[in-house]
């Protein structure tokens, strides 16, 4: 996980896939430090709000368009992609932007919405996940200790192996 604002710091230590959660206003340089990251193959996933335009730095971040929806299931719309491997349904998000955050080819949907996005050319790997996915939910009508597991964090694994492209060097299963 990245904060937009760390950067230009992290830039040259970054080693692997990077986690953009909610980076509706990104500078110029932070968007070519990116760039040149996916362009090492080291992939991007991007979540929820994605820049629209370039951001100068100072004033107001200008609010994102689209509308936001709570506890949105997310659904395959082509299982047969290696990020579905062995993930359960239901996933839920905690919360899913109704906008795509990058172009691309929509294999996963919410409520008629994209909800996940990737794009591959060449060795730059990328993804949009419109929410963050969660552990549990309660369903409507559920009292508050009845939580229904999701595959949210299954997904979010295959995600990252898919961007980065290689093995992990270790791997802790089963969740938790």
């Amino acid at each position: 996980w990245v904060s937009d604002q760390r950067l230009p710091d992290a830039a040259d230590v970054l080693t692997g896939p990077i986690i953009l959660p909610e980076a509706h206003c990104l500078t110029q340089d932070q968007k070519s430090i990116l760039r040149s990251h996916t362009e090492d193959g080291k992939g991007l996933l991007w979540v929820g709000h994605t820049p629209k335009a370039v951001w100068q730095g100072h004033g107001a971040c200008p609010p994102p368009p689209g509308k936001t929806a709570a506890h949105a299931e997310l659904k395959p719309i082509r299982p047969k992609h290696p990020v579905w491997e062995g993930v359960e349904l239901p996933i839920v998000l905690a919360s899913a932007f109704s906008e795509p955050g990058i172009e691309g080819e929509v294999i996963g949907e919410f409520e008629g919405h994209p909800g996940l996005v990737i794009q591959e050319t060449g060795s730059r790997r990328e993804a949009w996940l419109a929410g963050m996915p969660v552990y549990n939910y309660v369903r409507p009508g559920d009292h508050g200790s009845v939580r229904t597991p999701t595959g949210g964090i299954a997904l979010l694994r295959n995600l990252l192996q898919w961007l980065a492209q290689k093995k992990p060097m270790a791997q802790l299963w089963p969740y938790p």
